[in-house]
């Protein structure tokens, strides 16, 4: 709903079922029905939310791409805060931050899984937006059980990648959502 509220309408959105067990296919198909711009695809095998994004991105049309994950929202003004800084620096490939979180603001720290930081330590990968082009080079997100945004991020940095942090706090992360990986503690 938040994305269908966007003041900002040039947008295509790629939903990728990850063999879920609920009923998602099911209320999917109202938005599909309803939004041309919107397409469905379904995994039979859950495969992790690093294949799920990757093979959203490879399915869109758009130059450039960003997620939304189905527990969280975006500001009114999302796409269109971010579009206006794409269009007014080109030399612009990726931006990152800007996030308002509600719920517990710390989770467990890739680095040492027995600790945790705050998230304003952290790479969301929800407030991504990077151009399609820079994101197949750099060939996607990896499997990793943990922080796949994170390592991301940090191989679009050793890449070269020209980043830019946003401030303004228009993706929404819920830290309240109950069986969040962000939540559980990684000790091995």
């Amino acid at each position: 709903d938040s994305l269908l509220a966007q003041s900002e309408s040039d947008w295509e959105a790629i939903i990728v079922d990850d063999a879920s067990t609920d009923n998602t296919a099911e209320m999917v198909t109202k938005y599909t029905s309803a939004c041309p711009n919107i397409r469905f695809f379904q995994r039979s095998v859950n495969r992790g939310v690093a294949a799920a994004r990757n093979i959203g991105v490879t399915l869109s049309k758009g130059r450039y791409v960003t997620f939304l994950d189905s527990d969280d929202e975006y500001e009114v003004d999302h796409l269109a805060f971010r579009r206006r800084i794409l269009v007014r620096d080109r030399m612009i490939q990726m931006l990152h931050g800007g996030i308002r979180i509600v719920g517990h603001p710390f989770v467990v720290d890739k680095d040492n899984p027995h600790e945790t930081i705050h998230l304003s330590r952290c790479e969301v990968g929800g407030t991504f937006v990077i151009k399609n082009e820079v994101f197949q080079k750099i060939g996607g997100f990896d499997d990793l059980a943990y922080a796949e945004d994170s390592h991301f991020y940090e191989t679009a940095i050793e890449s070269g990648i020209q980043c830019y942090a946003v401030d303004h706090p228009s993706y929404i992360y819920y830290r309240n959502t109950i069986g969040q990986l962000t939540s559980q503690k990684l000790m091995s």
